[in-house]
């Protein structure tokens, strides 16, 4: 079987085409790579938000562990049984002063001024010891609210680029669906486009075959004159031709005898 080359017009056709395919596909590539750099940028964020909850979860425990170590290591709390005890004997001190008659009024006042100013101070280290206790719990409490709103920020803000992300992957995914159908649209078109030409360079074939075998037949046998009818196509006149033809067993061949008995009856 011969090779037989496509026509240059055909695949000059073809070329064109697949040019036009490959420039309209440039915005939908473009857009895929770019849906693949959010991806990338979003998976970063959400590591970086993990980090950041992580780090908060530290620190709340390091506060915990600061006011603990305060309320186990001071000396001067008011639950202590140590300051209770230092206050119970400083009491029965003054009570011996009172109850011992023969101590003189001036060494009594001054014994329990001194008393009571061993109380006033173990009262103030108190009163400070509990003020530092309070703030500390109010700045715990601060810092456990500041990093429970960070935690939950940090959580809605990673199901928020969780939400971006599966977004960003249904557009690609979309945008990939698109690219596949232009894809099939355009072969499609691509293989239309090839029938038609196929269907025309047939029907060429057809009537180059049809005009070498008018041209036989004007040059050497001699055929009655068809003249048609008025209106009649030309192609109908065509057919009627090849019925003819093949009605008279004529060869059409080139180089192609007649035979004696079809001459004569011509003749």
């Amino acid at each position: 079987m011969a090779f037989r080359r496509s026509h240059p017009r055909k695949r000059r056709i073809c070329k064109e085409y697949k040019a036009e395919l490959e420039e309209e596909n440039l915005p939908s590539q473009r857009l895929e790579n770019a849906s693949k750099e959010e991806i990338a940028e979003l998976k970063s964020e959400i590591s970086s938000l993990k980090k950041q909850l992580y780090q908060a979860k530290e620190n709340i425990r390091n506060n915990e562990k600061h006011i603990s170590n305060i309320e186990r290591n001071s000396p001067d709390l008011y639950n202590s049984d140590d300051n209770m005890a230092t206050i119970a004997e400083l009491v029965d001190a003054i009570d011996g002063f009172m109850d011992n008659r023969a101590t003189v009024r001036d060494i009594l006042i001054g014994q329990i001024k001194g008393t009571t100013r061993q109380i006033r101070i173990k009262n103030n280290n108190l009163q400070r010891d509990l003020r530092e206790v309070r703030r500390a719990r109010i700045q715990l409490q601060t810092d456990l609210g500041r990093e429970q709103r960070r935690r939950y920020d940090a959580e809605a803000e990673r199901d928020n680029e969780i939400i971006r992300r599966q977004n960003a992957e249904g557009a690609m995914g979309n945008v990939i669906g698109d690219l596949h159908l232009l894809q099939t649209n355009g072969q499609n078109q691509v293989n239309r486009m090839l029938d038609r030409i196929a269907r025309k360079q047939t029907r060429i074939g057809v009537l180059i075959q049809e005009k070498f075998a008018l041209q036989l037949l004007n040059g050497w046998i001699r055929t009655p004159i068809f003249y048609g009818y008025p209106g009649e196509d030309p192609e109908d006149w065509l057919r009627d031709m090849q019925r003819y033809i093949i009605a008279s067993r004529i060869n059409v061949a080139p180089g192609a005898g007649q035979a004696p008995e079809e001459k004569r009856h011509l003749d």
